[in-house]
């Protein structure tokens, strides 16, 4: 019996391989789509979207770090690249930006733990904050025909940003963030929000919950 070919994951807990197959994206045929990638970091490494643009989607991906942003914008020529940290409103906030570039957070007690951890910060810096529904309504002709996937990865900022979108007008099919490991599934402020907006938890991963439209 032939054992059958493992499928490449670019995320860090093959999180982009249940987006895809919850999504339909990989099955022969399949219209590519459009996602909004929050957090987006690296534009491939730990990306829950790098696997769906490389079958044709395309979408928004909003990162605080310019140093990303321009490695983004090189790798990626397809997205729109939105280089702001988002919240619930407009204000400023000090962005704590790790050598470890997964661990940039706006988050002031995520960046004490990763220090304290070990994890050493490169710079802090006063960043200007925006919120998610003003970057799609800046963006609205690259989500014109809706929104597929939203995936959120802002260390501990998650509820912040989902305040900051009106979800009875922008209703993505399927909304992507992460959770702590130890928390109970659908338990968390994020969670309580999506399913006050008409959502229903679809998967619940290691450190990430993926919720239905």
């Amino acid at each position: 019996m032939k054992r059958a070919k493992p499928r490449a994951s670019y995320a860090q807990y093959a999180e982009d391989l249940v987006i895809g197959d919850v999504l339909g994206a990989f099955a022969r045929g399949a219209a590519a789509g459009t996602y909004v990638d929050v957090g987006a970091n690296e534009p491939r490494r730990f990306s829950n979207t790098w696997r769906l643009y490389r079958h044709g989607w395309s979408g928004i991906a909003v990162e605080p770090d310019s140093d990303l942003c321009r490695r983004f914008a090189r790798a990626r020529p397809r997205d729109a690249v939105v280089c702001a940290a988002l919240g619930e409103r407009e204000e400023e906030l000090v962005f704590h930006r790790f050598y470890e570039s997964a661990l940039n957070t706006l988050d002031a007690s995520m960046a004490a733990r990763a220090e304290r951890e070990g994890w050493r910060v490169m710079s802090r810096e006063p960043l200007r904050v925006r919120t998610l529904g003003s970057v799609l309504d800046e963006h609205a002709s690259r989500i014109a025909g809706g929104i597929d996937l939203l995936s959120i990865d802002a260390e501990g900022l998650d509820a912040a940003i989902l305040r900051g979108v009106d979800l009875a007008r922008h209703r993505p099919r399927l909304i992507v963030f992460e959770v702590p490991p130890e928390s109970a599934p659908a338990s968390g402020e994020s969670s309580a929000l999506l399913a006050a907006a008409g959502y229903r938890l679809r998967a619940r991963l290691f450190n990430s919950e993926m919720w239905m439209r």
